[in-house]
């Protein structure tokens, strides 16, 4: 029953999303008579009750629940101690927990004032459960709203960090690509001269043991060998480019599509 205001640089609650809640619990205006009702009736025993459990401050929040007019103030109030309840790491369930008690508190208080009028007393504890609903309900709608963005923003946190990742692997291979090609130019050029093999010489890509002695058509067929490996390697390696360029453009994406959905209406809340 109790909500303390806060204000915090945080997303709220849209004005459609108040509205709908306005039409929903106060259509005719037949609640806002109900709290003033209640509150003339036992207004002083239930914030007694309430003094009790939680003190001073609590009881003129209720007050305030009862007295002022039922509109878009009002709910935004109740809903700002969802954005306290967040801000602060406070424990959701316990929090519900704790107001469950206090609103017990306040029906037995108002048993004991209204003993004689059964009626009354019926929709004395009609208001104040309902009252309880909306309060909680309201708090809850504010608390899913900020857990969702805080979700939302450590998903975009991710995603960047996997797309300089994929950007430092592009850049890698493209490095590795280049170094490559120069090394077939220079395999290409070095055995197109049979003379130029002076001692035993391994290909690092046949891995062919090679000797000057060796015929001309050896040389011929480790060149022919040589160059065809290396160009698949560099073919690979363009592939792989291609690959990791295409989830880099799917990451920038992503992140263009989560920022849009922070900026949104959370219109499910």
């Amino acid at each position: 029953m109790i909500a303390f205001p806060t204000h915090s640089d945080v997303q709220k609650l849209t004005p459609q999303q108040i509205s709908s809640r306005l039409a929903a619990y106060n259509g005719d205006g037949g609640f806002e008579r109900a709290l003033q009702d209640l509150w003339a009736d036992a207004g002083e025993v239930l914030a007694g009750a309430v003094r009790v459990e939680a003190g001073d401050r609590a009881a003129e929040e209720v007050r305030r629940r009862f007295v002022n007019p039922f509109d878009a103030k009002w709910l935004q109030d109740v809903a700002d101690f969802g954005i306290e309840i967040f801000s602060s790491g406070r424990s959701v369930p316990s929090v519900i927990a704790r107001r469950a008690h206090i609103q017990a508190a306040m029906m037995t208080a108002l048993r004991h004032h209204v003993v004689a009028d059964e009626a009354k007393l019926a929709r004395g504890l009609e208001t104040l459960q309902r009252l309880s609903a909306y309060e909680n309900e309201m708090i809850l709608a504010q608390v899913a709203l900020l857990e969702a963005n805080a979700a939302a923003e450590a998903r975009g946190r991710q995603s960047e960090s996997f797309e300089r990742i994929v950007t430092d692997m592009v850049t890698s291979a493209t490095s590795e690509s280049a170094s490559l090609r120069e090394r077939t130019a220079s395999t290409a050029n070095h055995s197109h001269s049979k003379f130029s093999i002076k001692c035993h010489f391994t290909c690092p890509v046949t891995c062919e043991v090679l000797k000057r002695e060796d015929p001309p058509e050896v040389l011929e067929r480790y060149r022919g060998s040589s160059l065809r490996r290396l160009v698949e390697r560099v073919d690979d390696l363009h592939e792989l480019q291609s690959f990791l360029r295409s989830i880099k453009r799917s990451c920038t994406t992503l992140n263009g599509l989560q920022e849009i959905s922070c900026r949104s209406d959370p219109s499910h809340v």
